[in-house]
Order: C-alpha cells, then structure tokens, then sequence
C-alpha cells in the first residue's frame, strides 16, 4: 500500500461558528481521486472541541479541562456525522479511530492501533484518527494533532503526511504581518534553530503553530516520511503536489532513518524520569554507540521502573536522547558512578550491567565530525 496521512487542523475542520466546515466535501472528493491513483488515505483530523462548543454555549471563551472534554463528546459525534454523509457521496467508508497518549505509550496497545488502521486500509476504508479528547488529561495529551499525524505515519510507515495549515508552509516571517516574507519551498532538516524560530498559532482556534508542525515534520522524516505543510483552503493542490509540483514547504526525509520502535521510545512514550549523564558517558553513546553505563551517570530524578522510558540529559540540562532503562530508579541510584563489578557487587551477578542498552537507546543528537 502507498499509505498518505492528511492533517487537518480546526481552522480547516471548522466553519464559522465551530459547525464542520463545507470544505470536508472537497477532502471527500480529494480522497477518492487519491483511491483512484493508487493511494491510501488517512485523515487525522482536528475538530471536535470546536463543533462542541455552540451546542453547549461555550463559544467565544478558554475552556477549563472538564469543559473541553464535555465539549468533544459532543463534537465529535456532529464532526463524524458530516465527514460520512460527504464521504457516502463519493462512494468511500470511514471509521472513526480515537487515540489518546497511552494507547501509543504502551507498546502493545500501540501495536494494536495499527494492526486496525492496516486492516482499514486494506478494506479500503478512509481512517479519520482523532485524539480522544473527552477522556484525555492535560499532562498525557498529545498537545496538538500535528504530533499524533507524525506518529500515525511513522506507525503505519506512510510514504506521504501533508500537514494543512492556514498559512500554506514556512516562511521567512509571519506572512500576516510581514507583505516581504517569503516562502521557504524546501527545508533538508529541521534544526533546533529553525524550531526556535517559528511562531505559535495565530488563528485562535487551533492549539499549534509553525513550531509544533515543524516539529512534527522532524518526527515523520526521521521515520523516512516525506512531509509538506500547505494550505487547508485548497485541498486540489495536494493531486498538484504529488503530480510532482511545488505547493507549499517540504521537508526531506532524514538522511538516517529510525526505526519505527526507536521512533516510538524518541516520541511516542511520555518519559517517567530523566537521568543527567557525564561528557564520558555522552561521547560514547554519541561518537561510539555505546550503551549507557551506570558509571556514566551523575543523577537520577523521578521514580520509575525498569522497562520504562527516561530522558536522557547532559548536565546543562540539554536532552540528548530517551531510553528504556533496565533497573528501576531506586537500583540505580545504589549504583550511581559505579564501574561494572561494582554494581554487580551492589545489586546481583544477574543485573544488567547497562543502565539502558543501545539497542533500546535512541539519540537526538549526533555527532558533528
């Protein structure tokens, strides 16, 4: 299958007023011509919280948590309801995926959401994945559904993810405010410089910004995804882009691809702890690919348990990567700083002698010479 994710934000999703935007009619389209071309759509879609506010008088003011979540249990059904009957009209079936951050946390129900997404789309059925917002927490949300449209990419390994925005790419500034800013059509890597120098959302009715999509380009290229962000307003120019033409700011596939478990430990998992790591210990996980020792370790913050994903942090506090650790944070601090036979004096023969093994060990930085 060649497997195209769709992003849709709440400025595409939603008309004025929150109700589901007319325009879902031209996706609708847009999906059976990709059908037709060989192409297997997935639509992760933003939407429910604004087509809940209305019919629960909440329009026009910042929602507490209790008050998002009521307000997707009632969107979500309205926001469904319009892409079937737009859907039914071109002869296409949807089904409707709700994920939350534990479903992609842990490992087997992660596998399971895309074991069913690949069912889907063999069926070929169009997939409208959504985060479950109705029982979401602040602290375990995905923050934007930019995130969640790299994760369903890497996962299902989708050739394609086209992030539609209301400002059509990157450009050299807000174009909103700035008649001189110019279009960036093509982008090799994202860097923290570029991340720090996009903007948050401006159209007040969406929770991310350029960031938070760059970001998510950064996810799915690592994952060998090719990603561009265009225009929401103009759906037709997705069958422009894929006939080959330029239409918005692409970035590249990474150059090194990760693994679609490494990806799932750099993004997918909420971390429960961090540990701070010497220069010893971070140039030879960077330069050599070697795993991390517990000699190597200088602090350990948080509780969490052996099989559990940390972040990894050099001592200015700057995160180098994330990984699963092999012993607990309790064991571990007994054996902060301790040479191998050390630490098998301290905690067994039979302990792991890694803190977290490379091969469960994934980086965000790499080396530069």
């Amino acid at each position: 299958m060649r497997c195209l994710v769709i992003k849709l934000g709440t400025s595409t999703v939603t008309a004025e007023g929150g109700e589901p935007s007319p325009l879902l009619s031209a996706y609708a389209g847009l999906c059976a011509k990709l059908k037709a071309l060989g192409w297997s759509p997935v639509i992760v879609t933003s939407g429910a919280v604004g087509a809940g506010r209305a019919p629960l008088g909440l329009s026009g003011k910042k929602l507490t948590l209790i008050e998002k979540q009521a307000a997707a249990a009632v969107g979500q059904g309205r926001l469904m309801e319009t892409y079937r009957r737009h859907f039914d009209g071109v002869g296409l079936t949807v089904a409707q995926i709700l994920l939350s951050r534990a479903d992609i946390s842990e490992r087997g129900r992660c596998n399971n959401a895309r074991h069913a997404l690949e069912f889907l789309l063999r069926a070929h059925v169009v997939p409208l994945v959504n985060e479950n917002d109705t029982v979401a927490t602040e602290e375990l949300k995905f923050g934007d559904n930019d995130l969640l449209s790299a994760l369903v990419a890497n996962l299902i390994g989708a050739e394609r993810l086209i992030i539609m925005t209301d400002t059509g790419g990157l450009y050299t500034a807000d174009p909103r405010v700035d008649p001189s800013a110019a279009l960036v059509a093509e982008v090799a890597q994202v860097t923290p410089d570029l991340l720090a120098t996009a903007g948050e959302s401006r159209s007040g009715v969406g929770t991310g910004g350029m960031a938070s999509k760059l970001m998510a380009a950064r996810i799915a290229s690592e994952g060998g995804v090719r990603v561009t962000i265009a225009h929401g307003q103009q759906p037709e120019r997705i069958l422009e882009l894929l006939n080959g033409e330029a239409v918005g700011t692409t970035v590249l596939p990474a150059l090194s691809r990760r693994d679609s478990r490494k990806s799932w430990i750099a993004y997918g998992v909420v971390p429960s702890g961090k540990v701070i790591v010497d220069a010893g210990a971070a140039d030879a996980m960077v330069r050599e690919g070697r795993s991390l020792l517990p000699v190597g370790i200088l602090q350990v913050e948080g509780e969490f348990d052996a099989g559990e994903v940390v972040r990894i942090c050099q001592l200015d506090g700057t995160e180098m990567g994330r990984g699963l650790v092999a012993l607990d944070a309790e064991d571990l601090r007994r054996v902060i700083g301790c040479p191998t036979p050390e630490v098998r004096r301290r905690l067994g023969a039979e302990t792991s002698i890694e803190a977290i093994h490379r091969d469960d060990l994934t980086l965000t930085i790499v080396a530069t010479s």
